[in-house]
């Protein structure tokens, strides 16, 4: 099992003294709560927010503790409050609270307050309008809610019983309401209780009795406890820096796992959906567990210095300690006293990554020109070109990412890089407002003058005979340069004009109708001739800066900084449909020529193909990286992706195809197969032979050599 853990989104309390205890995730609503040490209870509202994953907004907070709240668990039911769930609190203030945090007035939202505790409230459980709390006063109280109240909003708990056995502290329990209904305790002794629930009676409708008791369950106390009910199975942490895994039923120990850090398991959580245990320790490491084959197969540091979640630590002992675990779907939300964290969970990712760049990559181009020395001796002589912020151009065999040859850029930091099938050079601009061309076999280079500012956008394609280059950049002006290879002729300028008031990012060519595009800050896509280049159209309707251009044909595709691809049609110059395709920027974005397909890729970590004219999204590639640039490697059936973090990483286009052409093919025989039976039904049963006259059946069907119709006949 290969597991990629990405970092998404960061959720840290306001307040310097403030420390996130316990949190609850509730995917459904996109919500996070948090039981602060404070006091409060802050819940955020998830949204959608820049690369950098820290959402800055304030939470709102549920306030009605009146010392740290320790414990908190999210209850979610149909008929349960305004919109289908409640929240759980206990404190140090020694009583227990259940909250609505989707009323409007959040100072009505502790919709009851439950009192009689002598100690901090240091536990809750609920299950199915049975609640239990255990305190710091060795007791553990045992709530239901009162009959009649089905139609009520809201549930109202009713004590019925108080467990005082127990000569300790009471650190966690577990309830399970459903069959072989049970109460587990641990307690600070290390040992681990349980209570049978008794079979209702009109006089007890609720009564728990002691089942057993193992007094060394662990060597020193439990801290933690969490029942795993359709395992039947109960896990344990300890201060004893282990986690045991024990039958809910027999008593009897099942796994033993020792922190391999030697620090206390803080966090327990399972992962129904993957059937895995998920642990949590001080140190802020995370452990991925198959409990079936015994083995640990993913250890991770989330929480310290030099992890996504430093800037969030506090200062003090426990600093890293993951104090709660909660996953949904393929989320993991983990908490650490300065914040919760979003988590990505990745699982499976087939790619291969590259290293080599020591900056980010910003540009990949697959081109045949200087692939002499290209290993695999083929007649596709293919080579994959990186430009990157560390001012170098790598020149990489495609089969085995091998590095070819290093061009080194000197004066200037290299912005964007272009090889093109129309001229045998590598085309570089540059920060400084320049352009190179570089011969990719000596390293030897021309430059061309004339842009203020710098150039970072590229393309190259022929009018009348004649090769051109087109640049453009942060100066808002657009280059036509004529490279055509003359001897003892240089590249000149044939003009340089004004094509937006903003920056221009991105530029292109179309050779159908001799046109070109470009688009940049002012949010607009202006289209060109490149006979006279006079504006032809003015394309409106992205939201924020578009970042990129593709061409299929007829149809313009442009993305934006907000993460939407706008469809154009270049005859009417008609929008045609927008898909709402990334998180974040999207920072490439190309079309396969053998299929159509749609590849984009962006800031929030994710490739993503598309048959665009549908709005259909074939495949998601996430990685815990940020990608910057995209291109197809036809040879191989790759697509490969530049990073912010300096990597080159190959995704399997290849087998994105095939998949979907095994779905294709089963859809037409399944079709085919409605059609055979509809027409079978329309046309009814076949018709029976006619008879000779006077010639009896059997005798026909023994003329005919009819077996089967004369076992029947006769």
């Amino acid at each position: 099992m290969v597991v990629e853990l990405i970092h998404a989104e960061a959720f840290q309390p306001h307040g310097a003294t403030s420390e996130v205890v316990r949190c609850e995730l509730l995917h459904k609503h996109r919500m996070i709560f948090a039981a602060l040490s404070d006091g409060p209870i802050a819940c955020w509202k998830r949204r959608v927010e820049t690369a950098t994953g820290h959402v800055d907004s304030k939470p709102q907070l549920l306030e009605g503790h009146t010392g740290k709240v320790i414990c908190l668990v999210l209850a979610q039911q149909e008929d349960m409050g305004q919109e289908g769930y409640l929240l759980f609190s206990g404190g140090a203030d020694r009583t227990v609270r259940v909250w609505d945090p989707s009323v409007r007035d959040l100072k009505k939202s502790c919709v009851q307050t439950l009192h009689g505790h002598g100690g901090s409230v240091t536990s809750i459980a609920y299950a199915q309008g049975v609640l239990v709390s255990c305190s710091t006063d060795r007791t553990i109280k045992v709530y239901k809610t009162d009959g009649g109240r089905e139609l009520l909003l809201y549930p109202w708990f009713s004590l019925t019983q108080t467990l005082s056995d127990l000569n300790c502290w009471v650190n966690d329990v577990a309830l399970n309401m459903g069959e072989g209904a049970a109460l587990y305790v641990g307690d600070e002794q290390g040992a681990l209780s349980a209570y049978r629930v008794m079979p209702a009676t009109r006089e007890t409708p609720l009564e728990l009795r002691k089942w057993r008791r193992q007094p060394k369950a662990h060597t020193l106390g439990i801290c933690r406890v969490m029942l795993v009910q359709e395992e039947q199975v109960i896990v344990t942490s300890s201060y004893d820096n282990s986690v045991r895994v024990f039958d809910s039923l027999a008593g009897s120990m099942l796994l033993a796992i020792q922190n391999i850090h030697k620090c206390r398991f803080t966090a327990l959580h399972w992962d129904t959906r993957h059937q895995e245990l998920v642990l949590g320790d001080d140190l802020g490491y995370i452990y991925f567990w198959n409990v079936t084959t015994e083995k640990c197969f993913k250890c991770e540091r989330l929480c310290g210095p030099d992890t996504p979640a430093a800037g969030s630590l506090k200062g003090g002992p426990g600093a890293c300690a993951i104090t709660s675990l909660k996953t949904s779907s393929d989320e993991l939300l983990v908490s650490t006293p300065g914040s919760c964290d979003v988590w990505l969970i990745l699982r499976d990712v087939k790619y291969s990554e590259i290293k080599g760049h020591t900056g980010p990559v910003t540009t990949l181009c697959v081109s045949d020109i200087g692939a002499k020395q290209h290993s695999s001796g083929s007649g596709e002589a293919e080579v994959i070109y990186s430009a990157s912020l560390d001012n170098t151009i790598r020149a990489w065999d495609p089969y085995d990412m091998a590095v070819l040859s290093i061009l080194q850029e000197e004066t200037s930091e290299i912005s964007c890089l272009l090889v093109s099938s129309h001229c045998d050079f590598l085309i570089t601009g540059n920060d400084d407002g320049s352009i190179r061309l570089w011969n990719p076999d000596s390293g030897s280079t021309i430059s061309l003058s004339g842009h203020t500012n710098t150039v970072c956008c590229l393309d190259v394609g022929v009018r009348a005979g004649a090769e051109l280059l087109l640049s453009s950049g942060f100066d808002g002006h657009v280059g036509v340069w004529d490279i055509t290879k003359k001897r003892y002729t240089m590249p000149r300028l044939e003009a340089m004009f004004r094509a937006h008031f903003h920056e221009v990012l991105c530029l292109k060519i179309n050779a159908l109708n001799n046109t070109f595009i470009t688009a940049g800050n002012d949010r607009q896509v202006h289209v060109w001739s490149l006979a006279n280049y006079e504006q032809l159209a003015r394309l409106e309707g992205h939201k924020d800066a578009v970042t990129c251009l593709a061409l299929d044909g007829n149809f313009l595709l442009s993305s934006s900084d907000d993460g939407a691809i706008h469809m154009w049609d270049m005859h009417s110059y008609m929008a045609l449909g927008v898909i709402l395709a990334h998180e974040s920027a999207v920072t490439g974005m190309i079309v396969v020529p053998e299929n159509g397909y749609l590849v984009s890729c962006s800031t929030d970590r994710t490739v993503r193909v598309w048959d665009y004219g549908i709005g259909r999204e074939l495949q998601v590639w996430r990685h815990p990286e940020e990608f910057r640039c995209v291109a197809h490697h036809r040879s191989t059936g790759h697509i490969i992706v530049g990073t912010e973090q300096h990597n080159i990483v190959s995704f399997p286009l290849h087998e994105v195809t095939t998949r979907l052409k095994e779905e294709n093919m089963q859809r037409r025989e399944l079709a085919e197969r409605m059609v055979a039976e509809a027409e079978s039904v329309v046309q009814g049963p076949a018709p029976a032979p006619a008879l000779e006259d006077g010639v009896p059946e059997n005798a026909q069907a023994k003329e005919r050599g009819d077996t089967e119709v004369m076992s029947v006949l006769s």
